[in-house]
């Protein structure tokens, strides 16, 4: 994501997030966030054909492609062509599948949740609606994919930027006006897609002076030589960031409905932070495919080595003030939901940073095209999951950032890291101590400095 779009997510965190604390029940935020959490995972439902593709859209350019229409004239159009026609039948079937399948499980899922709402009503109107629209978000995702690659990240986060923003905005409205989560659900989701349209001009223009008539035709050559990748993309992935998201549900299943409110929002605010670091590295990752598939491996290492740095000290930063800053907000706001205590938040924010790294790592793996993400993030989640059954009766609401610790710490970022170290061949001791060792050290330092004074 880039700095516009996620300072765009920041407004919703310190505008929209305490006016629903302050104007909705426990119960109400817990389904709030629940439908968050699901549209979530519901984005990451591409069979992993998006980052995957974005990258065989990147490999068809040239290493000195700037991302301007002149540049484009060198990259294989032949192969982008078929890319940009595959796209379209390709998300099509992706969004259907998507309504089909994650509607049923959805509906299961909320069923206990919005019956223990005030109005009911409200909580599944609000879930047809994020329906709804996750459907035409799915659907218009090609685009994103196909300029993502082309270098057009800035652009396309750009847009997405204003779309949150006036949703937030308008979400604000609603909550002030004391508007029902339905009503939220709507004037939040509904301003992205018209941004979105503004995206899908921009593909037009890049591709019409190229390809003289766009097709509906899924090319087998390139579904191919994406499937290899793609599906382990899409596991590594369901199993790498919705791990987190998937705890967060089982727990609000769980626990009762302010702590579950209360945990909720602490994994919204760590997930929120942990995306705000993101753009040092994750802007760089169709480059450095392109340098790659150059083999130009030093210069891409150090390229990386730059953005892995960025990225930890933005997390870092954010993670050792966010902690008091949102307590405060949320007093002053009068949450009826309460933030988790410091000790739980230090230890979210020390399994977020191990999370954060290994998925650097892993995405730094992936611009080889070869993804065991796959097997790695599975056997993740799986310890995640055994962490958080058998730590639940004992450590409550600690448990959640617990598993995540040990989950982290103790298999996927060591993983990650080796896996790294095995596609380039670096030295882990120096690379990781000029870019996330030092960081990390900061962190557990400052959240030391913080759980002091807030016992002093």
């Amino acid at each position: 994501m880039s700095w516009a779009a996620l300072i765009a997510r920041g407004a919703s965190l310190f505008l929209l997030l305490p006016l629903a604390l302050r104007a909705f029940a426990p119960e109400t935020v817990t389904v709030w966030l629940a439908l968050v959490a699901i549209a979530t995972i519901l984005g990451m439902c591409d069979l992993g054909f998006g980052p995957t593709l974005t990258r065989l859209v990147a490999y068809a350019l040239r290493e000195t492609d700037s991302g301007t229409q002149e540049s484009y004239a060198s990259a294989d159009w032949q192969t982008l062509s078929q890319i940009a026609e595959t796209l379209r039948p390709l998300y099509l079937l992706l969004a259907l599948a998507g309504l089909v399948f994650g509607g049923a499980i959805g509906s299961w899922y909320l069923s206990t949740l919005i019956l223990n709402m005030e109005d009911p009503a409200d909580g599944w109107i609000a879930w047809l609606v994020l329906l709804a629209s996750y459907g035409l978000a799915c659907f218009g995702a090609r685009f994103t994919v196909f300029l993502s690659g082309l270098h057009r990240i800035a652009f396309v986060r750009r847009w997405e930027a204003i779309g949150v923003l006036v949703g937030t905005i308008s979400g604000c409205a609603i909550l002030l006006c004391d508007g029902g989560l339905a009503a939220l659900m709507l004037a939040t989701q509904i301003w992205p897609l018209v941004s979105l349209l503004a995206v899908a001009k921009e593909f037009r223009k890049t591709t019409g002076p190229h390809v003289a008539r766009m097709r509906w035709k899924l090319h087998a050559s390139i579904i191919k030589r994406a499937w290899p990748a793609a599906w382990r993309s899409q596991i590594g992935m369901l199993a790498g960031v919705s791990a987190i998201h998937f705890a967060g549900l089982a727990y609000a299943r769980l626990a009762s409905a302010e702590e579950a409110a209360s945990m909720l929002v602490a994994l919204r605010l760590m997930s929120a932070l942990s995306q705000f670091s993101q753009p040092p590295f994750y802007t760089r990752l169709p480059a450095l495919a392109t340098m790659y598939q150059v083999n130009s491996i030093e210069r891409l290492l150090s390229i990386a080595k730059i953005g892995l740095t960025g990225s930890c000290w933005t997390f870092v930063v954010g993670a050792i003030v966010g902690g008091p800053i949102f307590r405060e907000i949320f007093a002053l706001t009068g949450s009826q939901t309460p933030l988790v205590s410091q000790p739980v938040w230090a230890l979210l924010a020390v399994g977020f940073y191990l999370e954060r790294v290994g998925s650097m790592h892993l995405q730094l793996s992936a611009v080889s095209n070869q993804i065991n993400w796959h097997i790695s993030n599975t056997v993740n989640a799986a310890i995640l999951a055994l962490c958080i059954a058998i730590a639940y009766p004992v450590l409550g609401i600690y448990t959640v950032a617990a598993a995540m610790t040990l989950a982290y710490g103790g298999f996927l970022t060591v993983y990650a890291i080796v896996e790294s170290r095995r596609h380039f061949r670096f030295s882990v001791a120096h690379f990781e101590f000029q870019s996330t060792v030092v960081p990390g050290l900061v962190l557990i330092g400052g959240l030391c400095l913080s759980f002091a004074a807030a016992f002093a």
